[in-house]
């Protein structure tokens, strides 16, 4: 996180609940979205007056179930799934009212990237981006912009 921050990080997020990266964060003003699969992960992250979550591995550990059977003791909680995340699924997300964001290597896996495909990198991330839009949330799948990692409602 420090590293990030030294060359201009504008926010940070973690696969998992890092405390460390959390509290740098949070003592230098940077945002910040620590990953989180559990009830406990996320009660340590509202511990920290943290209320957007990146959720990770979502597919693995219950994806839009999960999400849903969360929503009620975690009302307040906003999440940006990752982790199996494809073009099939990621509008199925962005429907329920608990995420924010949702990210996926689909749009620029590490082949396309060694191989400068950048021409199918551009037409994957448009095509995520129009999908987004159809929720009416052009701004998904890039990320949540609520400050610090805090809904402000």
């Amino acid at each position: 996180a420090r590293e990030a921050c030294d060359v201009g990080a504008a926010f940070v997020v973690s696969p998992g609940f890092n405390q460390g990266v959390v509290e740098y964060c949070l003592g230098v003003d940077v945002p910040v979205y620590p990953g989180v699969c559990t009830p406990t992960e996320i009660g340590a992250a509202l511990e920290k007056n943290l209320s957007v979550l990146k959720f990770f591995p979502a597919e693995a550990i219950g994806g839009i179930p999960l999400l849903r059977a969360i929503s009620g003791p975690f009302r307040e909680v906003r999440f940006m799934p990752t982790g199996g995340i494809t073009a099939a699924n990621v509008s199925q997300y962005l429907a329920l009212d608990n995420v924010v964001a949702c990210g996926g290597s689909w749009m620029a896996p590490a082949d396309w990237i060694a191989g400068g495909l950048f021409e199918r990198i551009t037409a994957a991330v448009g095509e995520a981006v129009k999908i987004a839009g159809k929720r009416g949330a052009a701004s998904a799948i890039a990320g949540a912009e609520h400050g610090g990692g805090r809904v402000r409602r």
